[in-house]
Order: structure tokens, then sequence, then C-alpha cells
């Protein structure tokens, strides 16, 4: 099994290891009705790696529906510009903080198929 080293202490901290749902990370709010959403998507991990979604343990992180539909539209879209008036200067950060660490990890996915096939 691959698992993935979250460096960010915040998004570590706040990483579903199971159990009872956490307060948004982006928000502190709604503990009651968070979701948990993959940093990186599992099947775009399962392709890099050739191995099946159930072989990827890809860290997860609490979102309430309103975060978690922001940080799909920026990931889907990249317009951050027009995020940037709808939330919280904080929770801006945190969004991009969470979009950072799915880059940090696309890289290090990247790094090691790139090891295995000596590219």
């Amino acid at each position: 099994m691959i698992q993935i080293e979250i460096k960010s202490k915040d998004i570590r901290k706040c990483c579903s290891k199971g159990g009872d749902r956490e307060p948004c990370f982006v928000c502190g709010k709604h503990k009651l009705i968070t979701q948990s959403h993959h940093i990186m998507p599992l099947e775009q991990c399962a392709k890099w790696m050739n191995i099946g979604v159930e072989n990827v343990r890809i860290p997860t992180v609490w979102l309430c529906p309103s975060c978690h539909a922001y940080i799909h539209y920026l990931m889907r879209t990249n317009s951050f510009y027009k995020v940037i008036g709808e939330v919280k200067e904080e929770e801006y950060k945190k969004m991009c903080e969470i979009l950072r660490i799915k880059d940090s990890i696309e890289n290090d996915l990247v790094k090691l198929v790139s090891e295995k096939y000596g590219l």
C-alpha cells in the first residue's frame, strides 16, 4: 500500500483517521455536516500508479459542504479571483493550503512513478 506523507502540520492534524467528524478545516464550523474530502482524487492516483484505487491511501480532510464545493470549484476551474470575494481571507488561505498539498502529493506521485519505471 502506498501512503502519502503530509508535511503541513495543520492539514495533518485535521486529516481524517476515521471515527468522529471534525469541524471544517477551512471555516472551523459545521461539525455535524462535514464531509471527508480526499486531498488528491483517488482515481488520479490509481491511474498514475497503475494499481487499483483500494491500494492507494490518500489523506482526507473534513470540510463543510460549502467549503467542499469551493475546493472542487477551484480544482476544476483555477478561478481563484472569483472565490476571493466570496470567503474570508483566512478561509481562502486554508483553501489554498489544501491545493498546495494536493500539488505536493501530485509531484511526489510523479517522482514515485518515474523511479518505478526508471524515467
